[in-house]
């Protein structure tokens, strides 16, 4: 913001500011020019506004309120914390689900690893 501003102010001191209504932001890249500084006056108060900013954001607390209540917001730690659950995500993009560790690893064996129709079990001559 402070270079906008010192920007603005070296346009208007050298009246390059001309209102050409061809002017088409997009055509246009952002300058990597720095304007020099803006007379004391200008820059003093970009440095007031500044330090009254950091000051009120420092000074500024309070958080915004959840609308959860402290149940609801202690419950996802909880069970991210319980090592008898999982929480994965569901096939097609459904959403998360939270499923007992035991029955996500058998479903695993059972419906994918030890099944058949998807894997079958090689010796080592036949893997090689």
């Amino acid at each position: 913001m402070e270079k906008l501003i010192r920007l603005k102010h070296w346009i208007d001191k050298h009246g390059a500011n001309n209102n050409n209504d061809d002017y088409i932001p997009s055509l246009y890249t952002p300058t990597k020019w720095k304007p020099p500084e803006a007379p004391s006056d200008v820059e003093n108060t970009i440095k007031n506004f500044s330090a009254t900013i950091t000051q009120a954001v420092a000074n500024n607390k309070t958080y915004p309120r959840s609308n959860l209540t402290k149940l609801q917001y202690r419950c996802p730690h909880a069970i991210k914390n319980n090592n008898d659950l999982i929480v994965c995500m569901s096939d097609k993009n459904l959403g998360p689900v939270i499923m007992e560790r035991a029955t996500y690893l058998s479903r695993c064996l059972h419906e994918h690893l030890l099944c058949p129709r998807t894997y079958m079990w090689l010796s080592e001559e036949e893997a090689l």
